[in-house]
């Protein structure tokens, strides 16, 4: 079979060919204690955005930003409408403020309640 008609692939990385980090330890930008020099290096770089956007699903210094996982936890809660304890697995730094569909349809329903209620009175 021929391959004749066929347009060759770009390197889909090209951009790593001319990063500033290329040939340095990659340690600089994963070891928290020398990501300062990593950040240096960074500020040199003409390929910034690739880069951040390479490494967006990643842990460390990606296009001269800091990325960090964002690491799913199981926690236990107390929910804001009925007051009961629940647990649920979320990322690092979200909360949960309901239970479940159950109360989160309450609140829907009390604050359209309340919303309806201002405006007859309006």
């Amino acid at each position: 079979m021929r391959d004749d008609h066929l347009l060759p692939l770009p390197e889909l990385d090209t951009w790593r060919n001319d990063a500033a980090c290329r040939g340095h330890d990659t340690a600089l930008w994963f070891d928290p204690t020398r990501q300062a020099e990593g950040l240096a290096i960074c500020d040199t770089c003409p390929v910034d955005d690739p880069c951040r956007i390479a490494g967006r699903r990643e842990e460390g210094i990606w296009g001269g930003v800091e990325i960090r996982s964002s690491v799913t936890t199981v926690q236990t809660f107390r929910c804001d409408e009925c007051g009961q304890p629940f647990t649920r697995k979320v990322a690092a730094g979200t909360r949960p403020v309901t239970c479940g569909y159950r109360c989160r349809q309450d609140r829907n329903l009390r604050q359209a309640r309340e919303a309806r209620a201002r405006r007859m009175a309006s």
